[in-house]
């Protein structure tokens, strides 16, 4: 019931749905032993850091969520073999890359961020777009976006040119008709990057290509963009036009 709520709530973004989810497989942790049932054991915590994350990254007052999501994956990857349940120790890993991104941001933390670069290195190795292209691009643009928060808080262009590098890989697996949303993004993610440079730089040329990036960002859908993705491109703009009127 656990795994069942909380995969939906993801899925479609539904935040009762999720929360529900935990509560039901915090409750069967407390009733399944590890040692009688070790794989169903192990998919609950994945599952619940899983939650933990898609929560956290939303609700940024709840930074003990992403907290608790490191300590739940990173419980079930003590678990789950890497030669024998290839796939389950890829999508462990993929999401612990992502908690420990979003928390390395959120707190400006370099560590965190090493150790999401790190992780998402790692799981490259042997996550490669013909095992499974989502969980792949989902790899690559978590480490995209580690390099360049990495590549912000310590003034390193060579790192932001390394996080566009990760995130147009994407475009070998994805296109605008493929996959609208992450399309989207994508380009969206590159508009930040290229904005940063921009202010590191002061190079008009690296603020043309952001607003280049964030027009591709909306131009994906044929009608009005999704108010997240929306609201997105008016930050990363608005950011922009302060910067310049430095």
């Amino acid at each position: 019931m656990g795994v069942a709520l909380s995969f939906a709530g993801v899925h479609i973004g539904d935040t009762g749905l999720i929360n529900s989810g935990i509560l039901a497989l915090r409750g069967s942790l407390t009733v399944f032993d590890k040692a009688r049932d070790p794989v169903y054991w192990r998919k609950a915590k994945h599952f619940l850091g899983r939650a933990l994350v898609f929560l956290g990254g939303i609700e940024e007052e709840e930074i003990n969520f992403l907290d608790q999501a490191v300590i739940a994956l990173r419980e079930s990857l003590v678990e789950t073999p890497r030669l024998e349940a290839p796939r389950e120790w890829q999508n462990t890993m993929v999401d612990l890359g992502w908690a420990l991104q979003k928390l390395g941001e959120r707190e400006s933390d370099i560590n965190r961020l090493r150790e999401a670069k790190g992780t998402f290195e790692e799981v490259l190795v042997d996550l490669t777009s013909k095992v499974s292209p989502i969980d792949w691009c989902s790899a690559t643009s978590g480490l995209g976006s580690t390099l360049r928060v990495l590549g912000e808080l310590q003034n390193d262009t060579e790192l932001l040119r390394q996080s566009i590098t990760q995130f147009e890989r994407s475009f070998d697996v994805i296109s605008v008709t493929s996959n609208q949303l992450r399309w989207a993004v994508t380009h969206l993610e590159i508009g930040k990057v290229y904005g940063v440079m921009s202010e590191l730089e002061f190079d008009d040329e690296y603020a043309d290509r952001c607003r280049g990036e964030c027009n591709k960002a909306l131009e994906a859908f044929s009608g009005q963009a999704p108010v997240k993705i929306q609201n997105d491109v008016d930050n990363v703009l608005a950011r922009l036009d302060r910067a310049e009127a430095c």
